[in-house]
């Protein structure tokens, strides 16, 4: 809670300081752990008429958890979705910048060095076209699974 998530991946690059593949376990790492406590942060919103009256038809709690508490988190998990998107945008620029090998974060770290600002510029509109082309994905697949508001 209190310490940067980025200090994990410092640790990372510490003691894998030549992996390439490092960079997306460090992502999906995150992401687990990301989505894991939205979930059960998201379950303490689930309203509880939707529970009840579901329980009291007799409903298996395997149901009930597929069809009734999953489709009612299913929204929170959404905008935690987009919020991550952004975050893990962020926190990987900042890891390529550190760790160095491929990627944009390595594209900032050159223009920086070389003083470039036409290739800051060049990495920061690749960059937000990046952001704004994976995010208008990402709500095109979330708005064909998530029906329930």
């Amino acid at each position: 809670k209190y310490i940067p998530v980025i200090i994990f991946g410092i640790f990372l690059i510490y003691w894998f300081p030549t992996s390439e593949i490092i960079e997306f376990v460090f992502s999906i790492i995150l992401t687990v752990f990301t989505l894991t406590f939205a979930v059960k942060e998201a379950k303490k919103y689930v309203k509880s008429e939707f529970v009840d009256s579901t329980a009291s038809f007799g409903v298996s709690s395997k149901i009930l958890k597929q069809e009734i508490i999953w489709k009612s988190i299913l929204p929170e998990i959404k905008k935690e979705i987009f919020r991550l998107h952004i975050f893990l945008w962020s926190v990987l620029l900042a890891f390529e910048f550190i760790k160095g090998g491929y990627g944009l974060g390595v594209l900032f770290k050159s223009a920086l060095s070389y003083n470039d600002i036409s290739g800051l510029v060049a990495v920061t509109l690749l960059t937000g076209t990046s952001i704004f082309i994976f995010d208008v994905a990402l709500k095109k697949i979330l708005n064909r699974v998530v029906f329930w508001e």
